[in-house]
């Protein structure tokens, strides 16, 4: 996976159910034109953050059959997108973020701090992350919203229209996540938020945004159509969405 600052070998590998992990393997296959080892090739993701649920099919287009590890993305995206939507309703039915339709717990710059944070709402090694333990609140993180504008278009309008009617969504502002720290006034005076416009989480946002567009309009995303046209990537495509070989 690379070298650290002292130079040596980063012991770290995508070896665990995760679109980061899918992709990796994408590029193994495409390379080798073998399928890479998966220690755990099936759900859960390690800590539930939600960027990494959808990261892989903004790129390329989800396989609408079991893939050669056996995950049904289809389903697994859709409930995971549901936990996330739901998780803030069932813990904190009376936070400002639940009243305001607010959802997405993802990795993202803290609120207040100078900290990355991967929240997620838990998974195989990693409790739940919400927020609630380091503020005595709960946090989002929109990015993730955004990402499944796809799975939940009222959800995610609701909420993007939220954040631009309050100003903290525009052209010239950016939230990358937010809370409210009383719990009393649910509107930007009582919201605390980076401002952060790092590229990754707007990349994600973007990426997620266009994808939306693009299948409302009934038109395939072009990043789908570019791994499709590259018969480099193509190769690793289609051995991730072959069926499943006997000896995996």
């Amino acid at each position: 996976m690379g070298y650290g600052p002292d130079r040596r070998p980063l012991v770290g590998r995508w070896d665990v159910f995760v679109g980061e992990s899918w992709l990796m393997a994408l590029a193994y296959a495409a390379a080798t034109g073998q399928l890479p080892v998966m220690n755990h090739p099936n759900p859960p993701t390690d800590n539930g953050s939600g960027f990494i649920d959808e990261l892989a099919w903004l790129l390329v287009r989800m396989p609408e059959q079991p893939d050669v590890f056996g995950n049904d993305w289809p389903d697994y995206v859709r409930r995971a997108a549901l936990a996330q939507r739901s998780y803030l309703d069932a813990r904190y039915p009376g936070a400002c973020l639940t009243r305001a339709a607010l959802f997405g717990l993802s990795a993202a710059e803290a609120p207040t701090g100078d900290r990355y944070v991967a929240f997620g709402v838990g998974g195989a090694s990693t409790p739940t992350l919400d927020g609630f333990s380091a503020y005595g609140t709960p946090v989002v993180a929109p990015h993730y919203a955004a990402m499944v504008a796809t799975t939940l278009p009222k959800d995610t309008q609701r909420m993007w229209s939220w954040l631009e009617e309050h100003g903290l969504m525009s052209p010239l502002s950016h939230v990358d996540s937010l809370m409210f720290p009383d719990n009393q006034r649910c509107d930007e005076h009582g919201a605390v938020w980076t401002q952060l416009k790092g590229s990754w989480n707007l990349t994600l946002e973007t990426l997620g945004w266009g994808r939306a567009a693009a299948l409302e309009r009934n038109e395939t995303p072009i990043l789908w159509t570019s791994t499709e046209r590259n018969r480099f990537l193509d190769r690793g495509y289609r051995l991730l969405t072959s069926p499943i070989p006997d000896n995996l």
